[in-house]
């Protein structure tokens, strides 16, 4: 992931009760796991070396920042608060800009085939485009077309999600 979203009330809020060397991990850690996709291995010596820390530092820090609730471990890999939701918004904002893409796509393929049987024509009135494509008819869809969510709908979203 190259960006996230970063609130920066929540994040005072959520860090009053820690001292600045905890702030500082902890930002590394958030770091990291967002720039992994949320995938690190709880390999303190890892960890310590990505973020440029000395491992018995990052260990003492890590053991403070697991009391305090701020960072787990499950199942072998390093998680944060909130870690998980703001990595299924980006990937269904992602998902929804492929698909606004592909559409966008279908809609200029259908203007250039427009015009150029407009030109092909040489008339100036709206023409119809000629070609075999347009003449056969096409297959009845076995799938329904997906429908891309609103933005209401992924706010909707981001807020459940953030319940959980």
């Amino acid at each position: 992931m190259r960006f996230y979203r970063r609130y920066p009330d929540a994040a005072l809020a959520g860090m009053a009760k820690l001292n600045s060397q905890q702030r500082g991990v902890y930002n590394s850690i958030l770091d990291l796991l967002y720039s992994c996709d949320g995938v690190v291995a709880d390999d303190d010596r890892a960890v310590a070396h990505a973020i440029a820390l000395d491992i018995r530092e990052y260990r003492n820090v890590k053991s403070q920042l697991m009391a305090a609730g701020k960072v787990r471990t499950q199942d072998g890999f390093l998680s944060a608060n909130g870690v998980s939701s703001v990595l299924a918004e980006a990937q269904l904002r992602s998902s929804c800009a492929r698909a606004n893409a592909q559409l966008r796509g279908k809609r200029e393929e259908k203007a250039n085939d427009y015009k150029r049987a407009k030109k092909q024509n040489g008339s100036k009135r709206a023409a119809i485009p000629i070609s075999l494509k347009a003449i056969e008819p096409e297959p009845p869809k076995s799938q329904p077309e997906e429908r891309i969510p609103t933005t209401t709908e992924l706010a909707a979203l981001g807020r459940l999600q953030g319940l959980k």
